[in-house]
């Protein structure tokens, strides 16, 4: 593995790490705030599986149409922007 590749997964790694784990921790302090129920709150945690799921089914042609580098390189980046513009 390269040093660039290394750090490209370093970078991914990043990039994706807040949107994910940061529901769970989160759901007794949402739940008090809003008033929802535990199974509402649950399915606050369901959210970024789900859209895996339904995200993976168009990715291969579109792995296909842009290549598969410059696929993973723009949805990782646009990842990355959401994540920055929900923390600001």
């Amino acid at each position: 593995m390269t040093i660039a590749a290394a750090a490209a997964l370093i970078l991914a790694g990043f990039a994706l790490r807040p949107q994910h784990a940061a529901v769970g921790p989160l759901i007794p302090l949402i739940r008090a705030d809003l008033g929802i129920s535990h199974s509402l709150a649950g399915l606050l945690a369901t959210i970024p599986v789900a859209c895996f799921g339904l995200f993976a089914l168009p990715a291969p042609e579109i792995a296909r149409r842009l290549g598969a580098r410059t696929a993973i390189g723009s949805c990782v980046a646009v990842a990355g922007v959401a994540g920055i513009a929900r923390a600001l």
